[in-house]
């Protein structure tokens, strides 16, 4: 294929690829509210009465009458001392579920810690020192709110290698699959900062949840990250060629049988098998040139 029509096709691949983090934000703005958790209340031990209908209703995998009647007691005696986690319940108002559509969730996008800057370093290129992150995702900086991503990092080298060699001899195929992987790998790790900076945390569990063994463990699941590059790169790419079904095998019976090859034969495996006449005896043939299908096997 001539050079310039080669570096045309690989421009036309990328023309319509947005930047990383404006993609990232335009997915991500629509569900904000969802990366702040609600406060985490413990859950107390159940009460007599609860326990009593828990073995009720598991009892013979069905639930017993005493399980659905009114608790008389309870009803009556609303000055009884209640457990801490029953007080904290009573006197916050907010449900657990994050609100969307009240006061509160309107000022949000102004209170909520937004997306960090993202820096990709690598060793190839000589932004990546050795020893720095070897072997892990990344590494958030709070002062900076700065993201650092480790682009050698198995787990993201690992879907680059398998997509190319899926889209091999595909013009530009290199350039979208490298940006699809870390558009979507710098998603997942930024959401990761999103939910833990916007939501309630000890300190210990701040630093547990922002630290790179825990950027690397978000990055190991892969079926969901392999659905949604499956998919992107099919509407930008097309089918990958390594996968493009061919046509199904269909036994036609023994009239249809291959031909021996014999001395004289010059046809390749691949090539299309030379015309041969209608078998006389074969009332499948006979069929298929009336316009009709023989549905039983050939004598």
């Amino acid at each position: 294929m001539p050079e310039e029509i080669l570096r045309l096709q690989e421009r036309a691949a990328t023309v319509d690829l947005l930047p990383r983090r404006e993609a990232i934000r335009n997915r991500v703005s629509a569900i904000l509210p969802l990366y702040q958790l609600s406060r985490y209340r413990p859950t107390g031990p159940p009460t007599q009465r609860q326990a009593q209908s828990t073995t009720n209703r598991t009892r013979n995998g069905r639930t017993s009458p005493q399980s659905i009647t009114p608790d008389a007691s309870t009803a009556s005696a609303p000055d009884r001392p209640r457990a801490p986690w029953q007080a904290e319940a009573t006197s916050d108002p907010t449900p657990d579920v994050p609100q969307t559509h009240d006061s509160r969730s309107e000022g949000l996008a102004e209170s909520m810690v937004g997306l960090p800057d993202v820096a990709w370093i690598s060793g190839r290129d000589g932004s990546r020192a050795p020893g720095d992150l070897e072997d892990q995702a990344a590494r958030y900086h709070p002062g900076r709110h700065e993201l650092t991503i480790n682009a050698d990092f198995r787990a993201i080298s690992d879907l680059i290698a398998h997509w190319q060699a899926r889209y091999r001899g595909v013009p530009g195929a290199h350039a979208v699959i490298d940006a699809q992987v870390r558009e979507w790998c710098e998603q997942i790790l930024a959401e990761v900062v999103l939910a833990a900076r916007n939501s309630s945390w000890s300190h210990e569990q701040l630093d547990a949840l922002l630290s790179p063994t825990s950027f690397t463990a978000a990055l190991l699941p892969r079926q969901l990250l392999h659905a949604t590059l499956q998919k992107r790169l099919g509407q930008k790419l097309g089918t990958p060629r390594s996968i493009a079904v061919e046509p199904a095998s269909v036994d036609m019976g023994p009239c249809h049988s291959p031909r021996p090859r014999d001395r004289g034969d010059t046809t390749q495996p691949g090539d299309e098998p030379p015309e041969r006449p209608l078998g006389k005896g074969c009332p499948r043939e006979r069929a298929a040139t009336r316009g009709e299908t023989w549905t039983e096997a050939c004598p």
